[in-house]
């Protein structure tokens, strides 16, 4: 956190939506250009998996019974 927290922020891109784009529902992530993008360098972390998804608990008693 404190190495991301140091570093100076980069200046916006621009984004640009295509003349092509009249509708959201003839919308396309291709009308969409940006540009200008900059970035840090990645910040390298180890990653803990916690928890998860437990079926057993998820079951109804159906599925409990083989049905």
């Amino acid at each position: 956190a404190k190495e991301q927290l140091s570093r100076k922020p980069l200046p916006f891109p621009k984004v640009t939506i295509s003349d092509e784009a009249k509708s959201l529902e003839t919308f396309r992530p291709e009308h969409v250009t940006l540009a200008n993008y900059e970035s840090h360098p990645p910040i390298k972390a180890e990653l803990a998996v916690v928890g998860g998804f437990n079926k057993k608990i998820h079951e109804t008693p159906a599925e409990e019974e083989g049905v």
